[in-house]
């Protein structure tokens, strides 16, 4: 499991759950992780899942109406 004291970055690729609820409004997603979590929502709810950064690439810089803001649904791969 990653902790909060885990210094490095860590990458992985999961299930989009939650993109609204994001508390400091940085486009982040809750992110249901594969090989880590379970599919089984009633075992990991998604209101537990950790806020994922978005990797965003560099030809796109989102701020002052250049390039494109990150955008997802729920369910995005």
């Amino acid at each position: 499991m990653i902790t909060s004291t885990q210094k490095s970055m860590v990458w992985f690729e999961g299930v989009v759950e939650d993109r609204i609820n994001d508390p400091l409004k940085l486009f982040r997603v809750r992110v249901r992780v594969y090989a880590l979590h379970t599919d089984a929502k009633q075992l990991i709810p998604t209101e537990e899942l950790h806020w994922a950064q978005v990797m965003h690439p560099t030809t796109s810089a989102a701020v002052d109406e250049i390039g494109q803001t990150p955008s997802f649904v729920e369910g995005t791969h």
